[in-house]
């Protein structure tokens, strides 16, 4: 079983104020404190308990700025076998289905996984389309939502997925998007003292193939100001508010009357 989690750098959530680059309104990363991904750090603790339980091997990729290995490093002090950083100039400032088909262009120079874990979606984009286009592009079958995943071998090999809405089983490969739903272990001494030496396998253009050229651009980026915010409450005639405060207990309180 070859599991690949896909990792990402984004803003520590502790920032004041983003850092936009006035030319292509993206982030500026280089200007900012990043950390994990959170919900990224679960995919991870979760490919980590299916190795235990299951065996082979988990592997790490991640895309970003050169200092990203920083952060790869310190997870390879927590698990997993191998890990991978996509990184070129060229693929500055990309968007969702620019990210998705380097990740899957680095799939198939990786020769391939079985399994393919997502985090629902990141705290700097908030779009949820990366695991879902990942697995379009690379023509695997696709879960959403999913809690917690369990292997069987009959069959061929199956997932059974299991979400809010129920329990469903896929065949594989699979890309499977996972939900906040666990905490990532800690790092052990010995973790940490083999970390300095782990290799961090440094993927560009120039490996992946072609260029990846983003389908968006961003055009015009406005700050928002949010005035002080009150509750309103909509109801649809004044039977409606008077039960409400009854079952509430607060016509009492209130000394409603007609």
């Amino acid at each position: 079983m070859k599991i690949l989690v896909c990792v990402k750098q984004v803003p520590d959530s502790g920032e004041s104020q983003a850092a936009l680059d006035s030319k292509s309104h993206t982030l500026r990363r280089e200007k900012m404190r990043m950390t994990l991904n959170p919900v990224d750090g679960c995919c991870f603790e979760t490919a980590l308990r299916m190795k235990e339980k299951y065996g082979g091997s988990v592997s790490l990729v991640s895309m970003g700025r050169p200092e990203t290995t920083d952060m790869l490093r310190s997870l390879s002090a927590i698990g997993g076998d191998a890990f991978y950083l996509i990184s070129d100039a060229k693929l500055a400032g990309a968007d969702t289905y620019a990210t998705a088909l380097a990740l899957g262009r680095a799939v198939h120079f990786l020769e391939g996984f079985d399994l393919i874990l997502c985090g629902e979606r990141t705290t700097d984009g908030e779009t949820g389309q990366v695991g879902p286009s990942l697995a379009a592009l690379l023509e695997y079958k696709f879960a959403g939502g999913i809690t917690e995943i369990e292997l069987r071998k009959e069959e061929g090999g199956y997932a059974v997925c299991y979400t809010a809405k129920g329990v469903l089983k896929y065949p594989l490969p699979l890309v499977a998007t996972v939900k906040r739903n666990c905490v990532l272990r800690y790092p052990t001494l010995t973790g940490l003292r083999r970390a300095d030496g782990r290799e961090i396998r440094i993927l560009d253009v120039s490996l992946l193939g072609a260029d990846v050229e983003p389908l968006t651009q961003v055009i015009a980026v406005e700050r928002k100001e949010v005035g002080k915010r009150r509750p309103v409450w909509y109801l649809p005639e004044k039977e409606g508010l008077k039960r409400l405060l009854t079952e509430s207990g607060l016509d009492a309180a209130i000394g409603m009357d007609e």
